[in-house]
């Protein structure tokens, strides 16, 4: 199966926005996972902290948890359609700025709240640090990305 990694052309995306094109390599890692999550079954889930009701779909062979699985990496996608068109790679898309704001707001407030919980837990769950930490810098990169696109364009607008 055919994941982002086959497409990426680093020395191209390095050019465009820095910010984004760290995003792009985290999104294609979690692609990479979420491919091989689907396929591993039951244990893969557990692994990966999904819900409950998500592992019990894979253990009864139910479609619940591969539908699941698949309208995350679909959401994942839209997410990198949104960086790869602010970076310039692929073209405008409708909503950029808007969907950029959207994802970054998400995406720092489901890192927050992480390390609310951690720090609120008896124990340190280093998988909850893990995911926060990568949450919140993801989400600081859409709003770097954000805030880079919305100055190149006023800059534009402004020399026209």
């Amino acid at each position: 199966m055919l994941t982002a990694f086959e497409f990426i052309d680093v020395e191209q995306l390095h050019k465009k926005n820095s910010a984004l094109l760290s995003f792009h390599l985290s999104r294609a890692s979690s692609d990479h996972i979420l491919n091989r999550i689907g396929m591993g079954g039951p244990s893969w889930y557990l692994f990966a902290r999904a819900p409950e009701f998500i592992i019990a779909s894979s253990k009864q062979h139910t479609l619940l948890a591969p539908i699941a699985t698949t309208l995350v990496a679909l959401l994942m996608s839209a997410c990198a359609i949104f960086a790869f068109s602010a970076m310039g790679i692929i073209r405008r898309v409708p909503f950029l700025k808007s969907a950029l704001v959207v994802i970054a707001i998400i995406c720092i407030l489901r890192g927050l709240l992480g390390f609310t919980i951690v720090i609120k837990a008896t124990q340190i769950d280093l998988w909850q640090l893990v995911a926060s930490s990568v949450w919140l810098y993801v989400g600081c990169c859409f709003a770097i990305g954000f805030v880079s696109l919305h100055r190149f364009q006023s800059s534009t607008h402004q020399s026209v």
